[in-house]
């Protein structure tokens, strides 16, 4: 036994105890140190068009947004459609044609929920592309013209809240 009062035995077994405490480390934390770090802004290209927008990178909201206008709905061959316009922070315009995947109600603190339409878009941060669902908003109000949340960052990326643009959109 050592006495904890002996500093030659605390230093003695430190190597030991840090190697018997990293064994007991949940694979969570490993895993996580493995992820890339991007920070709260980024740039993300929207695959279908090729544009490219700053996003704010929101750990706290489950789904991920754009600015859309002049949306308009209509049927085509028995489903429902969307035709809207997108915007990159340039002024640049994409008009989208997307099959509807579903309606979200959104909870607003001090504020009536609102109900949007969602579609799927390829998107791309760094070098990961995925295609998520995404909700169509009037974002006019806000700095950013899309929002990321967690839907698109699970099992991606570590978010640092000290850094911007870190990285540059890099998919195939």
């Amino acid at each position: 036994m050592f006495n904890i009062k002996d500093d030659k035995n605390i230093l003695k077994y430190t190597p030991l105890i840090v190697y018997f405490l990293c064994l007991l480390l949940p694979s969570q934390f490993t895993h996580a140190a493995s992820k890339p770090v991007i920070g709260w802004i980024e740039h993300v290209k929207i695959m279908e068009t090729g544009l490219q927008v700053k996003a704010k990178i929101d750990t706290g909201a489950d789904s991920s947004s754009v600015n859309a206008k002049l949306i308009e709905e209509y049927t085509r061959n028995g489903k429902d459609w969307l035709r809207f316009q997108i915007y990159n922070n340039g002024g640049e315009k994409i008009i989208l044609d997307k099959k509807i995947v579903r309606y979200m109600r959104l909870k607003r603190r001090k504020a009536s929920s609102i109900r949007r339409p969602v579609v799927t878009l390829n998107l791309c941060v760094g070098q990961i592309s995925r295609e998520i669902e995404i909700n169509l908003s009037d974002r006019s109000n806000f700095k950013y013209v899309m929002l990321i949340g967690r839907d698109f960052l699970r099992d991606t990326y570590i978010v640092d809240s000290s850094k911007t643009l870190t990285i540059e959109p890099d998919c195939q």
